[in-house]
């Protein structure tokens, strides 16, 4: 792999590395190392056109091809001396010293593997030139020391018990397929990105440290500040980006990995493709692109970390404005919402107004409860993902919010409850004032003698007039069923909740009324004479107040009948009752007759 600090390999002229003194075949010895082969017809021309310098640049551009790990573990190098002059040994025993002493730093040790030549003299020679031979002569005392491995082998079989043929080409006795001039092409195609990634690797690192120091930079206090700082990053993450070609960079190396996947397009791709130097290529590529967006990662990461920084203080400059006004609202804008309690001075009134707070006040109440509990959301989320000062700091704002929110809700639904009890009390007072006029129409004239019958022991319970009583009482009680317990127990609820001392009073008169009637008709046991007596004076004044005739206590019949105005027609809303006249009117009146709750003729309600 090509990493970030490492040369992009840069290919020799074209005079050597066409020389073919030297080629990178892919192939690998036994133990892994990649191989680099000196084929025999070549060797003159090492000798006489190549020479030492242009040897050493090809071989250091090979080591440049292998990756880091191979370095690490070292080369392989083969080649068949057998024909090979003793200045062409000493000239590569020079070479590949000088390669290994490069390489000397990443630790890993090459091998040298030669088929030793068939000359007796040669092969002293070489032997001594590779330090495989100790020579006594005087010249061959100052030769250095070779510091790579040498095994120098008797022919081409012995060469296969360290490389697999598989590996080798055909003049060493392998079969890999290998044409130099197709891998000179397609490098020379590749290398241009591998120059682009190097370059770009390079100006990298300048380039993010400039974007990082920006951390250091003051933000701001205030918005504008603020904003103009997160402009500024944004600018300097843009020519960051721009200066070290990133951009670019990834698209050549996404444009040259789409060439290696789809190798049948390309003459020169697919000419290698099967190919170790088609794959080791791709490897790289491959891991060049790995780099790339891991370079932009940390670009990008810088950038988002800045601009999370500044839009976390920006929202937190927001949030703190809203919570003001929410304050605001929640604790002065919003006192005359919460304390005014009118008290209609008649249904309609108070109908009215009870629309008007759940179609104008509760709808605006619930719209600032609504954006204060989204805000608190938004805030909580802030401190969650970005724990800093400034969102800190608006969540303690929050928190206070919170609590006031709590006591406004509180307030709030006192209000509607306040609302709806008012036209609760109007409408069952209306309830039961209309029920205890229909019993005052229909209690007969001499209900007093009626009582007497009923309390006396002398007479027949079998008494005609009695049957009839009970019967009629029995057939109004079905037709006019009053009003239950529970609306009472309701009225009493709505009372306490208006806690209006005038309304108390009222709504309790009513009650009384209520009461003393149903005593009045109560088939199970007689009325007190007192309640009787009262009821005879409230019937006389409210059909004195609403212009009634007085009939019969019998029908034509013989049946008691409920009494009726004289137009015949049947109770109408218009019929008023002192009473309602009363519990009406928009000041307390003082009733001419006081009336007591009837604790002995029935049980309490709750």
């Amino acid at each position: 792999m090509l990493s970030r600090d490492q040369m992009a390999p840069k290919m020799p002229e074209d005079q050597l590395i066409l020389s073919e003194v030297a080629v990178y075949t892919g192939g690998r010895d036994l133990d892994g190392r990649p191989i680099i082969s000196f084929p025999s017809r070549h060797h003159a021309s090492l000798e006489s056109k190549v020479k030492a310098s242009g040897l050493d640049h090809i071989l250091r551009y090979f080591a440049e091809l292998a990756s880091p790990r191979d370095r690490a573990h070292g080369l392989a190098f083969v080649a068949d001396l057998r024909f090979s002059s003793v200045e062409f040994v000493s000239l590569l025993k020079s070479a590949l010293n000088s390669l290994q002493a490069e390489m000397q730093a990443a630790g890993g040790k090459s091998v040298f593997y030669a088929i030793q030549p068939q000359n007796k003299k040669t092969m002293k020679d070489t032997m001594t030139i590779l330090g495989l031979r100790v020579s006594k002569k005087k010249k061959n005392k100052m030769l250095a020391s070779p510091i790579f491995q040498t095994l120098l082998l008797a022919d081409e079989t012995d060469l296969h018990n360290y490389v697999d043929q598989s590996q080798l080409l055909t003049d060493l006795g392998g079969y890999l397929q290998y044409s130099h001039l197709a891998w000179v092409k397609f490098r020379k195609t590749v290398e241009p990105f591998f120059m682009s990634f190097h370059e770009c690797s390079t100006k990298y690192s300048s380039a993010l440290d400039r974007l990082t120091n920006l951390e250091e930079v003051q933000l701001g206090a205030s918005q504008t500040e603020l904003e103009e700082t997160l402009q500024k990053t944004k600018r300097c993450y843009e020519e960051a980006v721009i200066e070290c070609n990133l951009p670019s960079t990834c698209e050549k190396c996404t444009d040259l990995l789409q060439k290696l996947k789809h190798s049948e397009d390309d003459p020169i791709f697919n000419e290698v493709a099967q190919k170790a130097v088609f794959r080791d290529t791709y490897n790289h590529v491959k891991d060049c692109m790995a780099s790339l967006n891991e370079m932009k990662s940390r670009m990008d990461h810088v950038w988002k970390t800045a601009e999370s920084k500044i839009n976390l203080l920006l929202s937190a400059m927001e949030y703190s404005a809203q919570l003001k006004q929410l304050i605001k609202w929640f604790t002065k804008d919003s006192k005359k919402l919460l304390r005014e309690r009118e008290i209609g001075d008649t249904p309609g009134r108070a109908e009215a107004l009870k629309n008007h707070f759940e179609a104008a006040e509760l709808p605006l109440a619930e719209e600032k409860i609504a954006n204060a509990e989204q805000l608190v959301e938004k805030i909580q989320a802030m401190v969650v993902t970005s724990p800093q000062q400034g969102a800190l700091d608006v969540k303690n704002q929050a928190r206070r919010l919170l609590k006031i929110l709590k006591e406004f809700r509180k307030r709030l639904d006192e209000k509607e409850d306040f609302v709806i009890a008012v036209c609760d009390y109007y409408t069952l007072c209306d309830e039961i004032e209309r029920w205890c006029n229909k019993v005052l129409r229909f209690l007969p004239p001499n209900l007093d003698k009626i009582h007497d019958f009923l309390s006396s022991s002398h007479l027949s319970r079998r008494s005609a007039i009695l049957v009839e009583w009970r019967e009629s009482l029995r057939k109004f009680m079905r037709r006019r069923p009053p009003p239950d317990d529970e609306e009472i127990i309701n009225l009493e609820q709505s009372v306490k909740l208006i806690g209006d001392e005038v309304i108390k009073r009222r709504s309790l008169e009513l009650i009384d009324r209520y009461d003393l009637l149903m005593s009045v008709l109560s088939a199970k046991r007689p009325a007190l004479r007192s309640d009787v007596q009262q009821a005879l004076r409230w019937r006389y004044d409210f059909l004195e107040e609403n212009d009634f005739q007085d009939s019969d206590l019998l029908s034509h019949s013989g049946s008691y009948v409920e009494n009726r105005p004289a137009s015949g027609r049947e109770d109408q809303s218009e019929i008023v009752d002192p009473l309602v006249q009363r519990l009406m009117a928009p000041r307390p009146l003082t009733l001419d007759i006081t009336s007591k709750r009837r604790t002995s003729q029935h049980q309490p309600r709750r």
